[in-house]
């Protein structure tokens, strides 16, 4: 006689005309399908751990019953012992659902249990980034934790914490430093641009972990390390032959533009700083230098790069930051006219920045102001090239 039978006829039974209990149903299913593990079955052991999975993520779809999110979750772990070669199918479903139980224990208060569930989630992860930024999340939950008043007060506490914390970064595939040379190396600059970023802690870490899938222009190499408070960052703009390094600390954040021209390390510096104010992480900007050759003529391609954007009403909040790069560029030149053009700039980007928020594609009004100032800059450019 099958003794794991049973489990699989109370699941039924629970799943009857006049008995409709899925959740039950898929604890006996779940049940069943730990007992064909034991017995080295794992056909059958995949077949109840796939029913129990579908009927309680079916069940925690409506209204968001929390309560079975442990359960599902071992069912989803029986699927990736039972039948690896399956986990595919459940795959996305199975990272969302560790990401929205990590999410909810971390806004609980649980930070320890929240970076075992971010941890957990990686091996559902669509991609080895997108495990890299969840263990990154993991550590920086973590982090946070170790600030708080009661957890300092805790030594135990403390103690697990900078255990799992020793544990998380010994995950990690490699290190910044050592692929930092080489990143410089790649992007075989003429041109380095440097800021020194106001923002706030905890948007820009987040900003951060979301390069790889947020970032308003496709990057590569992407590289992102937490060391101790500091997170780092690098990754290549290979349309534009440029490289980023990035490093956030607390309230500061230090960025580097590497490139072989200044019309694309201006344009990726502009994309940084909108891609931090689009998230909400930038509050101002406390340093802007160029080092290299200022070519008038690349200034010249950057102001027409701004006026095709405008002229294809992107962004007004991208505008803006397009229109600040001018700015803090146009300061640095010795002609009279060109400082003068600087302060218009500024002014200009500083309405659009009160105006606009992420997503808001820039009005005709507006769009006119910028296409006739930076059509000014180009007369004025091309005077003299």
């Amino acid at each position: 006689m099958d003794p794991c039978l049973s489990f699989v006829k109370m699941a039924r039974k629970n799943l009857g005309i006049f008995k409709k209990n899925p959740w039950t149903a898929a604890l006996f299913f779940i049940q069943a399908s730990e007992c064909y593990l034991n017995a080295n079955d794992k056909r059958r052991a995949f077949q109840y751990a796939y029913q129990a999975a579908n009927l309680l993520e079916k069940y925690w779809g409506k209204g968001k019953n929390d309560v079975v999110l442990s359960d599902l979750e071992k069912a989803f772990g029986l699927i990736l012992k039972t039948n690896p070669r399956r986990i595919k199918e459940i795959k996305g479903r199975a990272f969302k659902i560790y990401l929205y139980h990590a999410g909810k224990l971390e806004n609980s208060g649980n930070f320890l249990a929240a970076s075992e569930k971010y941890e957990a989630a990686m091996q559902f992860a669509p991609s080895g980034e997108k495990a890299k930024e969840v263990l990154l999340k993991a550590i920086a939950v973590l982090q946070k934790a170790k600030e708080k008043e009661s957890v300092i007060r805790n030594r135990a506490l403390l103690e697990k914490i900078d255990s799992r914390l020793e544990h998380l970064n010994s995950l990690l595939p490699e290190k910044f430093e050592e692929r930092k040379p080489e990143l410089l190396e790649k992007a075989a600059s003429k041109v380095v641009i440097s800021m020194n970023l106001e923002v706030l802690k905890e948007a820009a870490q987040n900003a951060i972990r979301e390069l790889s899938s947020e970032f308003p222009v496709k990057i590569s190499n992407i590289n992102i390390e937490a060391q101790g408070e500091m997170l780092r960052a690098s990754f290549e703009a290979s349309d534009y032959n440029t490289t980023v390094n990035m490093e956030q600390k607390g309230m500061g954040c230090d960025v580097s533009v590497f490139a072989s021209k200044l019309s694309s390390a201006l344009e990726i510096a502009s994309l940084v700083k909108y891609f931090l104010d689009s998230k909400h992480a930038l509050k101002s900007i406390f340093r802007f230098e160029v080092e290299g050759i200022i070519d008038k003529k690349e200034l010249l391609a950057y102001a027409r790069s701004i006026l095709m954007a405008t002229k294809r009403s992107e962004e007004g909040l991208k505008i803006a930051h397009y229109l600040d790069t001018l700015a803090e560029i146009l300061s640095k030149q010795l002609e009279k006219d060109l400082k003068q053009s600087a302060n218009q700039a500024k002014k200009l980007a500083e309405m659009l920045k009160e105006i606009y928020v992420a997503g808001s594609k820039i009005l005709s009004v507006d769009s006119e102001k910028v296409i006739n100032f930076v059509n000014s800059i180009i007369r004025i450019l091309g005077d003299r090239n």
